[in-house]
């Protein structure tokens, strides 16, 4: 069954299985505080304390890339109740990735992370899909809006002299901004069952320079540091003074 269906967008049965369901699939870890049941043979609800931006930038990411390199599951309905979004979407069979052993593994992630950040974008418009709040590990989970390349400089350059009294200006003039992930971490990663890859979570997702993608998986150390160092060499391209420094 393809596509959206009838009972994808029936609300209140939708908020009955969030309160009974006990086919619970993800719950709360590090900043998040969302929940994640099965809804149906071909659908989940993610439901909890977040924000329309991750739905912007699912839809974008399913209708933009390329599934069989990287799958995205598609979005079917949201909606709000009070502080609460309720996320419907598609349920990908498969297998939770939890540790990464073999190098081909490792390569089919770089690889949908380079088809990810394939997809280039305005220098002017930066920021998440649908616009809004930029957030998650690379902006210390502040919560700010960036909307094109002076609001970015100014950020950094503000929190560079604040956090460790460093004065040289950071200019992303020659970077190009791409569309990024900026969560690749394993509890977001699912093994289709025909061995494509599968990403969740686009929450921290957007226009940015690339290499906020690279230090995105600086960021998320020392919890899953192997992993993070394999997809880090694998993905490549990535200045070599700032990765040196990055790994200090």
């Amino acid at each position: 069954m393809a596509g959206p269906q009838p009972h994808h967008k029936d609300e209140d049965t939708i908020l009955k299985c969030c309160r009974t369901s006990r086919r619970l699939l993800g719950q709360p870890y590090d900043c998040g505080a969302t929940f994640v049941v099965r809804y149906s043979e071909d659908a989940v609800v993610k439901f909890g304390v977040f924000y329309t931006r991750e739905v912007a930038n699912q839809r974008l990411a399913h209708s933009i890339l390329d599934p069989k390199i990287v799958r995205v599951p598609e979005v079917y309905h949201y909606f709000r109740r009070g502080k609460y979004g309720f996320l419907v979407m598609e349920y990908i069979k498969g297998t939770p990735c939890k540790t990464l052993a073999q190098p081909e593994e490792i390569e089919k992630i770089a690889i949908a992370v380079q088809h990810i950040n394939s997809c280039h974008g305005d220098r002017n418009k930066l920021g998440p899909a649908g616009g809004g709040i930029t957030w998650g590990a690379v902006w210390s989970y502040e919560q700010i809006v960036i909307e094109d390349m002076e609001d970015l400089e100014k950020y950094f350059n503000d929190r560079l002299v604040r956090e460790v009294a460093y004065e040289a200006p950071v200019c992303f003039d020659k970077s190009p901004v791409v569309f990024v992930h900026c969560d690749i971490v394993q509890q977001n990663i699912i093994w289709c069952d025909d061995g494509t890859v599968a990403l969740l979570d686009w929450a921290h997702a957007g226009w940015y320079p690339r290499l906020f993608e690279l230090v995105a998986l600086y960021a998320a150390r020392p919890s899953q540091y192997h992993f993070d160092t394999g997809t880090w060499d694998s993905v490549g391209d990535f200045p070599e003074a700032l990765a040196a420094r990055l790994r200090q």
